[in-house]
């Protein structure tokens, strides 16, 4: 009986995912079991408690490293049959097994960067812009890791400036270090606009203190809401513009570097990055 390429990938992504809830739960459950889950996510930096925050993320990432040799030997029995061997070509991309150990979050980072991928790898204005940077930026996106921060912050901040009136500071949506290069990290946010579409609204007082809630905003990545592909293109394409150093380098700050950073990239692959979300729309990978 013939068996589909579309079905396998199917069934081989349903593996991984499920997979990945499955690691994710028994996070929860050695985290219950410790007593790690009664860690408040903003705990002062007590040794005792900062001891505790570092061994659940040390056994988080053990768990998630053995996840990955298991996807992989997965891959590696599933590879050795003539039925499966073409259609699970993409198991040989140690991004994808990585990817498979953060379930829903790994399949959403997955299709955008795949989208990504194919901007890169073509010639058109947004690849001539990176390669200014990079002589092969698809090679240098395709060695990147990613990893999550559960932990970042979620709220918008708002404050009244006297001559610019109010102002908005998202939430960062991910992390990577300058000039970084090859095999460099990329941090995404869990709770910023990467996955995220609303916030709610936090007011600072004249100190810069937290003051009060003030209603919920949408999350925005330049023109596009927040937790859309175009988002998420335009964020992995900013952070890969830190790595290579066709970016220059900003921070969680108000001086709207990032923000500007952010249209620079717009600029140059919003028709890309609009062709790219039509040829593989949400939920396809």
């Amino acid at each position: 009986m013939a068996v589909g390429k579309g079905k396998v990938n199917v069934f081989v992504g349903k593996f991984f995912g499920d997979m990945g809830t499955a690691v994710r739960a028994s996070m929860m459950v050695i985290d219950e079991k410790l007593g790690l889950d009664k860690i408040p996510a903003a705990a002062p930096a007590e040794p005792s408690r900062t001891g505790k925050i570092s061994l659940r993320r040390r056994r988080r990432s053990d768990l998630r490293h053995l996840l990955i040799r298991a996807a992989a030997f997965t891959c590696a029995l599933l590879a050795a049959s003539p039925l499966y061997s073409k259609s699970l070509s993409s198991c040989e991309d140690r991004a994808v097994l990585e990817l498979s150990t953060l379930g829903k979050r790994g399949a959403t980072i997955l299709r955008a960067r795949e989208q990504v991928l194919d901007i890169l790898q073509q010639d058109n204005a947004c690849a001539a812009f990176f390669k200014e940077g990079d002589p092969d930026p698809a090679g240098v996106f395709r060695s990147l890791h990613y990893e999550l921060e559960i932990e970042g912050p979620s709220y918008i901040c708002g404050t009244r400036d006297i001559g610019r009136g109010q102002l908005f500071k998202h939430p960062w949506a991910a992390r990577s270090i300058q000039n970084g290069g090859l095999n460099s990290t990329i941090l995404l946010n869990d709770n910023g606009p990467f996955f995220n579409r609303v916030s709610v609204v936090m007011q600072l007082d004249p100190r810069g203190m937290l003051a009060r809630p003030d209603g919920l905003r949408l999350l925005t990545t330049s023109s596009y809401e927040g937790n859309t592909p175009e988002a998420q293109i335009t964020i992995l394409l900013h952070e890969l513009g830190h790595i290579i150093g066709r970016l220059p380098e900003d921070d969680d700050s108000w001086d709207g570097q990032s923000s500007r950073n952010t249209a620079e990239v717009h600029r140059h692959c919003k028709n890309q990055t609009r062709a790219a979300v039509r040829n593989n729309p949400r939920g396809s990978i």
